[in-house]
């Protein structure tokens, strides 16, 4: 077999003992002449190395697929990204589709298997958390040269990819705002550009209802509300997940099968 970061020619390859110009390549005389073809090993190589490449300049790191989900509650809407997976066409353009629930319920595992279908079918993804969005679109005049050409090619890939995921979107424990709240005009801006006028789709994944993302949930009973990311934002995600809002309540643990806890121990 051949390995998916170095090719080695397949020891079952039929052109293996063929002359030819380096490995996983052969000639073959075609109308009299000599022509350089591609062996299958190293097709079937190249095609898995360009995946990976993808893969990872995409953000999506975890091998997961839906067959990997647990649990009975979120089935319909576990089913709703499974449509998006065989009909990408459909949901690429302007549209906005809101994933929440509680940690641990499987919401960033399964949109990471959505990510790696849609690159299968060669849609382009960006998948970020919206903490590392934040800090790319706010100005940092300390940023070396180098660190800007790095932030312009992830912003350029997070504004013109096909599907956007945001991940720990709205989510003060995960994405740092401070009290002023200078950096959410800056997310606002982002948003409307890429949604509004480029007319592209964008994923959220939170753990925040989306009518609460203007002021969140007080922290402790009792307190008051925390500022959050306004009131434009979240008219502006409200209006467009009316009929796109999927809730994901099957927390993994919950539901995998029970263990011995003291297995470790055991023999």
């Amino acid at each position: 077999m051949c390995k998916p970061k170095e090719f080695i020619q397949c020891r079952n390859c039929p052109r293996l003992k063929q002359d030819g110009p380096k490995p996983g390549f052969y000639y073959e005389k075609i109308d009299g002449k000599d022509v350089v073809l591609e062996c299958d090993c190293h097709k079937k190589w190249r095609l898995s190395r360009l995946k990976e490449i993808k893969l990872t300049e995409s953000g999506i790191t975890m091998d997961y697929t839906f067959n990997d989900y647990v649990g009975t509650k979120s089935l319909a809407d576990l089913e709703c990204l499974k449509k998006i997976a065989k009909n990408p066409d459909k949901y690429s353009n302007k549209k906005m589709i809101y994933i929440w629930g509680p940690n641990g319920c499987q919401k960033t595992s399964m949109v990471q298997a959505l990510g790696r279908e849609l690159i299968e079918k060669n849609f382009s993804v960006q998948y970020t958390t919206m903490d590392n969005l934040i800090t790319s679109l706010v100005s940092d005049f300390s940023r070396s040269e180098s660190d800007n050409e790095k932030r312009e090619y992830f912003l350029s890939k997070c504004m013109d990819c096909d599907f956007l995921i945001i991940d720990e979107s709205f989510d003060l424990k995960k994405t740092h705002i401070y009290v002023s709240g200078y950096q959410v005009p800056y997310l606002d801006s982002f948003l409307r550009n890429r949604f509004d006028i480029g007319g592209r789709s964008i994923i959220f994944v939170s753990n925040v209802s989306p009518r609460n993302i203007a002021d969140l949930p007080p922290s402790k009973p009792g307190e008051p509300q925390r500022p959050g990311f306004g009131e434009s934002i979240q008219n502006l995600v409200q209006r467009n997940v009316r009929e796109s809002e999927l809730i994901f309540r099957d927390v993994w643990v919950e539901n995998v099968n029970s263990i011995d806890r003291t297995a470790l121990f055991n023999g």
